[in-house]
Parts: structure tokens; C-alpha cells; sequence
């Protein structure tokens, strides 16, 4: 007999021994005979008159935790609204979503809309020149104006750019008496697709003003379009048609236009887009936190607007990323370590498009970790001017001298050598979207950049 069964089967102490009767002890007997290879049922105890109990409380039995996992479609499902409310991917197509680009928009008006003149948009590219003029299509529709909107690409001809557009503009724009002569003067553009064709064929229009928005102008390489683009625009002008062209590009492209035909300085409205001040990046970053239900601490809308350099796809696109690992963190807060986590997620998508300058930067990144500033400083002029001159490698090539962080910005140059390039007398970055990734590189490699761990998992 084990322990367990005789501790049960000794004799109750005469404390709360009582009597069983005989008829019940036999039938206890029977029921332990045939139940012999089960274990012994406990016995009952029956306390005597005045006896206290002790309650002890029940055991805790912790409750099963169950581990949650977001899905990748409810993760994507939580960012579609970041997504929609930055638009990094689009131009602006809303008037509320154009901020610090009024003046701007009010010369292009006064000067395109109302005074009849052509106008030529010119920036770095991420600046917003497509929001701007597609923001003026949108006015320009309200008052009453055709808008027809072109994008240009490498080696396309003056007919293939042209063409598709003129053949657009509505039948109401032209007086139905003069049907024959309009179908003469398209079959004549058609033949021979010349700006003076074009402009026989344009001056058929009586009713509307009509604007040509053409777009990404810069990436025209074939001259003779260009050239013809020019005369066209000189043509239209002499013969004071209600047709108007916007063109948008690259700063160099304006002296190059204006070489064409020196007289269309006066028929054509330049709008140079500078880069965003700091408090206007930051107005974009609450407006956008607004339509996603988060909201930017101080501190990383200072941090952003300082790797943006003005511009506002990379604030667009920074603050994006943040959002993003602020969701995956379960948080409304934006706060600067969710910015690291965007930027490097951000960096990160960057290099599946440029894995050369991405594969350079860090490397300097890691090289100049303890002195970040010349790199920075050529970064962030290139971000704001577009390029260096001469005057900006001067006083950068002072002033390093002066901390003796490093040798002198022609090493630093150098290193990035394969990453820029020359532009008539300024210095460029060859992906102009590059510099402020630089900067991005810059920062990781800074103490307070160390990543935190989901921000990686995230990027």
C-alpha cells in the first residue's frame, strides 16, 4: 500500500471519530471489494459544534495570452490612408494642397490668364512645378479657358508632340461658318506639321482662350523640336492668337529658349520655383498629419524640414515614411524617432532605383561620421541652388579650412564624383533627387540617428 492510501486509511482521532451503523459499514465494505483497483475516495469530514474554518483563497490561473500578428493587407489597408493623405506618388491636384506657391500662382495668372503672354515654370525637379501648373490649369478651366495638358519625352518630334493636342481642342473654339478652312488648315498641319502650319490652323480660334500646359520640357532632346517649339511660341505671339503655351523645365532651359527668339522676352512670363521655407514644409506636414488622424511633434517637423531642404516631395515623402512607422508602432504621435525610422525607410526605397549613389553615400557617410559638415553643406546648397558655382566651392573650401573638419571641398568633390556632374558653370548632382538622401545618409550614421529596431523591420 503506497503512502498516498494509508494516510487515508488510518483511523480517524477521537476528536471526530462517530458511530457508522452496521448496515452501512457493510455496504461501504461491499462497494471497497468491488472497487479495489480504484483509488480510495477522501473521506468526509464533519467539524464538531464551535469549530473554525480557514478559507484560503484560489489558486491563479493566468489566462491564455493570444499573440496577435497584423496581416499584410491590414497593414497596407492602415497606410492606404498616410498614402492618400501625403500623395507622394502625385502631383497636388487640390488648390488646399498648394501651399506657399500664391505668389507664384498669381504671376501666372496675371501674366498668362489675363495678359496673354506664354510662361516658362522653371526648378529643381521634387520643387512642384507640375503642381503649380496643373493648380493654374485648374483656375484657368474655372475661368472659362481650354486647358490642354502635354508630357514630353527624349527624342519625340515637333508633329508626334503637337498634333495629338491641336487635334483636341474643341469644335465650340472655332466659328462653324469656317468649317472648309478648318479642315484645310489641319489637313495642311497634318502634311507638314511646321510652327507656321500650326499657327495658320490656330488662328481659326474665335471663342475660347486656349493654354498648352507642356510638361517635363527639359527631357526634349531632340533640338528640332525645340526649335520649332520656340517659333511657335514667337509665331502665336506676333499673330496675338488666343493660344498660350506653359511650358515647364529646368533653369537652363530658359536662356536656351529665349536664344531661339531674343524678341519673346517680351512674351514670356519666367516663374522660378525657390524652395519651401522651413514653416511652410512644416504646414504641409500638419496639414497631411491632419487628413491621416496623426499629428508631427515640433521637434520632427524641424527634422524633416532640415533634410528636405525645401523640397516638397522629399517633405511629402520623409513624412510619409514617419507616418508609417508611427501606424506599426500602434501610435497617433509622430515623434523624431519615427522620423529616423522613415528616413532610413525612405533611403532604403531610394536604393532600389540608384544603388550606386545610395552604395557611395554610405560609404561617406561612415568615413566622415565624425565630420559630416562638408558633405552636408554641398548637399544642402545643391539641394537649394539646384548646383554649385564657383563662389559656393570658395566659400565652402573657406570655411572648411577655417574648422579644419576637412581638407578641402575639392576631396570631398572628388569623392562624389561619380555622383555629380557639370552644367555649364554650375556643379550638379546627376539624380537631382540625390542630395537630400546625402543628407539622410548623413544623419543614420549620427549618434542620435542609431534606428530603432521596428524601423528597420519596417524599411
Amino acid at each position: 500500500m503506497s503512502w498516498f492510501s494509508d494516510l487515508f486509511s488510518r483511523k480517524k482521532s477521537s476528536r471526530f471519530e462517530e458511530e457508522v451503523p452496521a448496515e452501512a459499514a457493510e455496504t461501504a465494505e461491499d462497494e471497497a471489494s468491488t472497487t479495489a483497483d480504484s483509488p480510495p475516495a477522501f473521506p468526509e469530514f464533519k467539524l464538531g459544534a464551535g469549530a473554525k474554518v480557514t478559507e484560503f483563497p484560489a489558486p491563479f490561473v493566468p489566462e491564455p495570452t493570444e499573440i496577435t500578428r497584423t496581416s499584410p493587407l491590414e497593414s497596407a489597408r492602415k497606410r492606404q490612408r498616410v498614402s492618400l493623405a501625403f500623395d507622394v506618388s502625385q502631383p497636388v491636384s487640390s488648390r488646399d494642397a498648394l501651399r506657399g506657391r500664391d505668389s507664384k500662382l498669381t504671376a501666372l495668372l496675371s501674366g498668362t490668364l489675363y495678359g496673354g503672354n506664354h510662361a516658362f515654370i522653371y526648378g529643381p525637379r521634387g520643387s512642384g512645378k507640375t503642381s503649380l501648373a496643373r493648380v493654374f490649369g485648374d483656375y484657368a478651366d474655372e475661368e472659362g479657358a481650354v486647358v490642354l495638358y502635354m508630357a514630353s519625352i527624349g527624342s519625340i518630334t515637333f508633329p508626334e508632340l503637337m498634333l495629338p493636342y491641336v487635334e483636341q481642342i474643341p469644335k465650340t473654339c472655332f466659328d462653324p461658318r469656317d468649317q472648309q478652312l478648318l479642315e484645310d488648315a489641319i489637313d495642311q498641319a497634318r502634311t507638314n506639321c511646321s510652327a507656321r502650319n500650326l499657327v495658320n490652323y490656330l488662328a481659326e480660334i474665335k471663342y475660347s482662350r486656349v493654354i498648352f500646359i507642356l510638361d517635363e520640357f527639359d527631357r526634349i532632346e531632340n533640338m528640332e523640336t525645340r526649335s520649332e517649339v520656340a517659333s511657335l511660341l514667337k509665331l502665336s505671339s506676333d499673330a496675338r492668337l488666343p493660344v498660350s503655351f506653359l511650358l515647364v523645365g529646368i533653369a537652363s532651359d530658359v536662356p536656351a529658349l529665349i536664344d531661339a527668339h531674343p524678341s519673346l522676352r517680351r512674351h514670356v512670363t519666367p516663374v522660378s520655383i525657390e524652395p519651401l521655407t522651413d514653416e511652410e514644409v512644416c504646414t504641409i506636414l500638419d496639414i497631411c498629419a491632419n487628413i491621416s488622424g496623426l499629428v508631427f511633434t515640433t521637434d520632427a517637423k524641424k527634422k524633416i524640414a532640415e533634410l528636405a531642404c525645401g523640397s516638397p516631395y522629399h517633405a511629402r515623402l520623409f513624412g510619409m515614411h514617419a507616418a508609417c512607422v508611427a501606424l506599426d508602432d500602434n501610435v497617433a504621435t509622430v515623434t523624431v524617432g519615427a522620423v529616423l525610422g522613415g528616413i532610413e525607410a525612405a533611403f532604403v526605397e531610394w536604393n532600389e532605383f540608384n544603388t550606386d549613389d545610395a552604395d557611395l553615400f554610405k560609404q561617406l557617410a561612415q568615413a566622415e561620421a565624425d565630420h559630416p559638415e562638408s558633405l552636408a553643406d554641398f548637399a544642402r546648397k545643391a539641394a537649394h541652388r539646384r548646383g554649385l558655382d564657383v563662389s559656393d566651392i570658395k566659400e565652402l573650401v573657406m570655411s572648411e579650412a577655417a574648422s579644419g573638419s576637412v581638407r578641402d571641398l575639392s576631396t570631398a568633390a572628388a569623392r562624389l564624383s561619380s555622383a555629380i556632374t557639370s552644367e555649364g558653370d554650375l556643379v550638379v548632382f546627376k539624380d537631382s533627387l540625390a542630395p537630400q538622401f546625402l543628407l539622410v545618409a548623413l544623419e543614420l550614421t549620427q549618434p542620435q540617428g542609431t534606428m530603432p529596431s521596428y524601423a528597420r523591420e519596417q524599411a
